[in-house]
């Protein structure tokens, strides 16, 4: 069994014991643990096999869809909140992303290194755990 999957189950337990207050956050792991079963079924095996790597992906895709209802929720306010409250949940078990000044850095030392393009300086970060559209946006600006 993952690390990740491990993790998901012992805070969704806290959550459960926690009673009325853990309920939102019991939900959202709950959900969480339903999806990476399904995956574990959809590829025939048995409960507890998936990797680190398999509930990243299930738990990204989660955090995307999230952030669809928020950008189509306009002004409603509880929605909004609820999904980034979700987001929030889910986010802890997903690996650290570069902030902003690290971006700018890795893209500043593509640049000295040689790179002049956009696919040159996002091959620099192709193996990192990074929000790709920001990135293709700063370098659009540092290149320009």
């Amino acid at each position: 069994m993952s690390t990740i999957k491990k993790q998901i189950a012992a805070d969704f337990m806290d959550a459960f014991k926690a009673g009325v207050e853990g309920r939102k956050k019991k939900n959202i792991l709950g959900l969480i643990k339903s999806e990476i079963v399904a995956e574990e079924q959809k590829k025939g095996r048995t409960s507890g096999d998936v990797s680190d790597d398999e509930a990243i992906v299930i738990i990204k895709k989660s955090v995307k869809n999230l952030n669809e209802v928020i950008s189509k929720a306009g002004d409603n306010k509880d929605i909004v909140e609820e999904a980034e409250f979700e987001m929030s949940i889910l986010e802890v078990y997903l690996p650290k992303q570069m902030t902003e000044e690290e971006i700018d850095a890795k893209i500043e030392e593509a640049i000295s290194g040689g790179a002049n393009n956009i696919g040159a300086i996002m091959g620099a970060f192709k193996d990192l755990e990074v929000d790709k559209k920001l990135v293709s946006q700063k370098a659009k600006e540092k290149l320009n």
